[in-house]
């Protein structure tokens, strides 16, 4: 996609990262920009698949980088050939697309079987141009029809390209051959379009803003290669630098969604029922249903405007939201490690934070030794110094903290506590944002 702007949240997408970013981009389609596209960073969790099925939006789709490759400069428009055209129709097709200096040769099922270049046929015919050099010289007289491209075409040494490669790699390549068109390849070797040295002298960062988070540690890979155009976020602001001025809205409230309505009352305008729908849950799910401490009045005005749109109440469709989620029976280790995994660097330590909020305990015992387990294993995997899981019980406001590291002990005299069978008891905690991550964050300084 050309000139587009993606909106999207952090790595481990959340149903505030996810459903901010589906907001946004309705807000700005609604006010005229039609050219965003809301993304996830990620497979989704199943607490946001239910809101986005409830509420019948679909489902954004996946970015898994910024990086600039193949498939964003491809053209519209590309040309093959088969074995069997004539040199003089090659030459024609080359003549009239500005530019296309070369020509890929296909097979019936579209698949490359060769290449031709504008230096083939003129070297082809270097001793049958016998007419004097002026444009009233017939085509034919040069070109007769029974040459074949199948007579000239290169057929080794071949040089293309996949969608998904990276223009740097591109560049590379380019350099050390002498084509000026390169074509572009599927997963099948189908010819699907042209690259030219002359797409890499126009070459743009992709275009994002960034939701519920606002550092390039949390971001989609190549967002710091990336334009940065605006932020909209609830955290701590975590160091961004940036070449221009850009828009920045971060405010000390319990969700992203509730900045992005605001948005919408400040333009006038009223969320449709799905979008609204969609705002409420996420809020429902930051504020654990309006008791963590992160929970502000603006909030709970917020969710109230938002659930009489849809016709909700709030704290019903909220505990039923958890429910829907919270079943650890459906879970495996590894989708509870990265639902809601986010990365910092804290005293010179990368360390991991991730959460998961439940419905009360019952089945977690059957799964902790194998969720221990999986916690170290991707620790060291990503190469973190702690890696820390916070398991939350919703019924009764408490938080075990699962540790893994070189020293858990440490972690634990973060919060003033001993650590017991490898974890911390921290009742009363529901917030990784204002209870955890400051808490870790002081100690390790």
């Amino acid at each position: 996609m050309k000139n587009v702007t993606y909106i999207v949240g952090h790595k481990s997408p959340d149903t505030d990262s996810v459903c901010s970013a589906i907001g946004l981009a309705r807000l700005k389609e609604l006010t005229g920009d039609t050219n965003v596209v809301a993304c996830s960073a990620g497979k989704l969790n199943k607490e946001t698949e239910f809101v986005l099925n409830y509420y019948g939006v679909p489902v954004p789709m996946v970015l898994e980088d910024l990086h600039i490759r193949v498939q964003d400069l491809m053209g519209a428009e590309f040309h093959t050939v088969v074995a069997s055209t004539s040199l003089r129709d090659a030459w024609q097709i080359m003549k009239d697309k500005e530019q296309k200096k070369t020509l890929p040769v296909v097979d019936d099922a579209g698949k490359m079987i060769g290449i031709i270049t504008i230096g083939d046929i003129g070297m082809a015919f270097a001793e049958r141009v016998i007419c004097e050099a002026d444009d009233n010289c017939p085509i034919t007289n040069v070109f007769p029809t029974s040459v074949s491209v199948e007579s000239v075409m290169h057929t080794e040494g071949l040089v293309s390209f996949q969608q998904d490669d990276l223009v740097d790699d591109v560049r590379k390549k380019m350099v050390e051959t002498r084509f000026y068109n390169y074509p572009v390849l599927d997963i099948e070797g189908r010819v699907v379009g042209l690259i030219g040295r002359y797409d890499l002298l126009s070459i743009t960062p992709k275009k994002v803003i960034l939701v519920d988070h606002n550092e390039f540690g949390q971001a989609v890979t190549g967002a710091d290669t990336a334009q940065l155009i605006a932020v909209v976020d609830h955290h701590k602001v975590g160091g961004i630098i940036t070449a221009d001025p850009i828009y920045i809205r971060v405010e000390p409230v319990g969700s992203t969604c509730t900045i992005v309505t605001q948005c919408y009352k400040e333009k006038g305008l009223t969320p449709e029922k799905g979008i609204a729908g969609i705002l409420l849950s996420a809020i429902l799910s930051d504020t654990v249903i309006f008791k963590s401490p992160t929970c502000t009045d603006l909030d709970k005005e917020t969710a109230a405007y938002l659930a009489d749109i849809c016709g909700v109440d709030a704290k019903a469709f909220g505990i039923e939201m958890f429910q829907a989620s919270s079943n650890i029976a459906d879970r495996t280790s590894q989708s509870m490690i990265e639902e809601d995994l986010k990365a910092f660097t804290m005293g010179g330590k990368k360390v991991g934070i991730g959460q998961v909020s439940l419905m009360g305990m019952a089945g977690f015992e059957d799964v902790r030794a194998e969720l221990t387990a999986a916690i170290e294993a991707h620790r060291v995997a990503e190469g973190m110094t702690y890696l820390c899981l916070m398991i939350t019980d919703i019924l009764v406001d408490t938080t075990e903290l699962i540790v893994t590291g070189e020293n858990p002990e440490e972690v634990a005299k973060a919060f003033g506590k001993e650590i017991v069978n490898g974890s911390v008891d921290l009742p009363g905690v529901l917030s990784r944002k204002k209870q955890v991550v400051p808490q870790m964050t002081k100690y390790f300084a």
